[in-house]
């Protein structure tokens, strides 16, 4: 995943905030995990399409995601997507200090590099995962 993936997940909890959730918002950009299909959908996606993640990851990432999200609606005793649909959506739209959350997320991840625990492929998805777990926190 690269930062213009979390701009476009910005831009997706914007818009959704903005519609109030009444147009479906199909979240694309760095999903190549069940957790970056999750952020999107938090944020105000109700789809997600995936490309780049597929040809890396092959087809059985689709299998995976479905996996993940059905684990992420039994954790939430959901019967389906729609209760976490922009539920974290007022947390990726705060403009005032999502350039704190980037930043802190980046220098999460210098650290890791420096520690060597992240390879150069998936460094990126554990970035955005750090991204994503601070700007739920806030």
């Amino acid at each position: 995943m690269v930062w213009p993936s979390f701009s476009s997940t910005v831009v997706l909890a914007r818009v959704h905030r903005l519609t109030g959730g009444r147009i479906p918002l199909i979240g694309i950009g760095g999903i190549d995990s069940a957790a970056t299909a999750l952020a999107k959908i938090e944020a105000g996606a109700t789809l997600v399409q995936l490309y780049t993640g597929l040809i890396y990851e092959g087809p059985g990432l689709i299998g995976r995601i479905g996996a993940g999200l059905a684990e992420a609606m039994t954790r939430e005793r959901a019967t389906s997507l729609a209760p976490l649909i922009g539920r974290a959506a007022a947390a990726w739209a705060d403009a005032a200090s999502w350039a704190q959350r980037v930043a802190e997320a980046r220098g999460t991840a210098a650290d890791w590099n420096r520690a060597g625990t992240l390879h150069e492929r998936g460094s990126a998805s554990d970035l955005a995962l750090a991204a994503y777990e601070k700007a739920v926190a806030l």
